[in-house]
């Protein structure tokens, strides 16, 4: 399934970036490391939410 992309998308992914703390300069750099760490920090905070609740 391709996605747009829109303006409400392009926010969220920028505060994720600023809740993990990742800049557009770690990207480019190669930050998969430093995303999967903080996908495991909030993995263990947030309990799962099934696909069809997230709009």
């Amino acid at each position: 399934m391709k996605r747009e992309i829109t303006p409400i998308l392009i926010e969220r992914i920028q505060a994720t970036m600023k809740f993990l703390g990742i800049g557009w300069a770690e990207l480019e750099e190669g930050a998969c490391l430093a995303i999967n760490e903080g996908v495991n920090s909030l993995r263990e905070q947030v309990p799962d939410v099934p696909d069809e609740r997230i709009s």
